[in-house]
């Protein structure tokens, strides 16, 4: 059960919730050789299974993880294919285009959601961000930001 304590003060920026909503155990966003290599972990492939669902060579994928060669084009979107995701993702955790603003993006995302609500838990969650703001906002007083980036919220 999520602690939503641990939840409202275990975050100082919506770039942490986005960075710990997408990666593992806390993880940096990480570069593509890295984001393969958790991908074919998660999913129990070998390289050889990604070659093939992604219809590039071995040697290709190989290269790519090795970090011998970038990316190509033809390889993100032969990889975005076998994993499922869409090919402007691997384009940009290739190089291949600039990041996305990270805030914008979760900010994009949480009006999504927020319009999906019921006026009730509109108001529930408005409760929990002006906790929240007001928890960063004491914290910074007290010259205390908060846990550093990457930091995982625990639970009690």
């Amino acid at each position: 059960m999520l602690n939503l304590k641990k939840f409202v003060l275990g975050y100082t920026s919506v770039e942490e919730i986005f960075i710990a909503d997408n990666t593992k155990a806390g993880d940096a966003l990480e570069d593509f050789p890295d984001w393969i290599l958790q991908e074919l972990e998660r999913r129990g492939w070998t390289q050889s299974e990604l070659a093939r669902r992604a219809e590039v060579t071995a040697a290709t994928i190989s290269t790519i993880l090795s970090r011998q060669k970038s990316a190509g084009v033809d390889a993100c979107l032969g990889i975005a294919r076998a994993f499922g995701e869409p090919p402007v993702k691997m384009f940009r955790l290739a190089g291949l285009l600039p990041p996305l603003d990270t805030r914008k993006e979760v900010l994009d995302e949480a009006l999504e959601l927020f319009d999906q609500l019921s006026a009730a838990d509109q108001a529930r969650i408005i409760v929990i961000a002006r906790a929240f703001a007001l928890t960063a906002k004491e914290r910074r007083k007290r010259g205390n930001p908060g846990p550093q980036a990457g930091a995982a919220a625990t639970s009690d």
